[in-house]
């Protein structure tokens, strides 16, 4: 991005942001809340782990009430995805081989793709946007396994979240979400950095204004965040790894919803991570075999 370029977006970003009455991420989120239906089963979850002498079984059952979202979860865990040598038959038994934080923070990221309805296709589609996210869920996981000491399955949430706050924005705004399309085609800009120029701040903070809202765990909302950001975040390694799925992602999904959207790239991100560049192709490959059987899974019904 040329000097000119920046100095010319960053004018426009002041301006956005001294005019009377601007909104914030916080209020886009408040105003948009009826267009989310997020289950209360994840509270419920939340709830029953904060009791010390909980067990897989009440947890399964609480789980269970949700049929659907259950089918999901069982679908997914014996899917590709994971690639487990035998078959699981049950919640309890997913409990007991996942762990149940990490089976929380699956069913959190499931329940939220189903959560969203009456989203204008004014800039995409919705199956297109839900593409990119699950690819950008995918491929977090799995460069994340490359990491030590790192949980695959928030990392995966955290991918697979990181742009639901387009969707309120473009419910909240669709005519200057569509200005920010532009102004992305016609300056050669990354679409956050469109976003903040128009309205003072782009769809990642968003998306952790909305988290923040549901009350989701502080680590989930950095990663949100700061995935635009990553060297900023309190977890620079997750943040960083989410910030190059993005950017594969991006590449990868080469419909309509990404000829505007390429984000800058940090190298320091590569970095931050110690993933080496030879395990690139090998995770394209994995994304590859995982793909098609997880986004029919994440999708099915909608």
């Amino acid at each position: 991005m040329s000097a000119e370029t920046k100095r010319d977006l960053h004018e426009r970003a002041v301006k956005s942001a001294l005019r009377p009455g601007q909104i914030t991420p916080k209020d886009i989120v408040e105003k948009q809340l009826e267009l989310i239906s997020f289950p209360d089963i994840y509270y419920e979850i939340v709830r029953e782990l904060e009791f010390p002498f909980t067990t897989s079984r009440r947890l399964a059952g609480i789980v269970s009430k949700d049929t659907g979202l259950a089918a999901r979860i069982l679908k997914l865990v014996n899917s590709p995805f994971y690639g487990f040598p035998s078959r699981i038959e049950s919640i309890e038994r997913a409990l007991t081989i996942l762990g149940s934080n990490e089976l929380t923070t699956l069913t959190l990221g499931l329940a939220v793709v189903h959560s969203f309805s009456g989203v204008p296709e004014t800039v995409f589609t919705v199956q297109d946007f839900w593409e990119y996210a699950i690819s950008c869920g995918i491929l977090s996981r799995l460069l994340g396994a490359h990491c030590a000491d790192l949980m695959e399955e928030r990392l995966f949430v955290g991918g697979l979240l990181q742009p639901v706050g387009m969707l309120l924005m473009i419910s909240y705004d669709p005519a200057s979400m569509c200005k920010a399309v532009l102004l992305s085609r016609k300056k050669g800009v990354s679409m956050p950095v469109a976003e903040r120029a128009i309205f003072g701040f782009n769809h990642a903070e968003v998306g952790a204004a909305l988290l923040e809202s549901w009350n989701i765990p502080d680590t989930l909302t950095n990663i949100v965040r700061h995935c635009y950001t990553p060297m900023s975040s309190p977890l620079p390694v997750d943040s960083s790894i989410v910030h190059l799925a993005t950017t594969m992602a991006t590449g990868l999904r080469r419909k309509d919803f990404c000829t505007f959207y390429m984000p800058d790239f940090f190298p320091a991100a590569l970095e931050e991570t110690k993933i080496p560049p030879s395990a690139l192709v090998p995770i394209l490959t994995q994304y590859d075999r995982q793909f098609a059987d997880t986004h029919e899974i994440l999708t099915d019904g909608m």
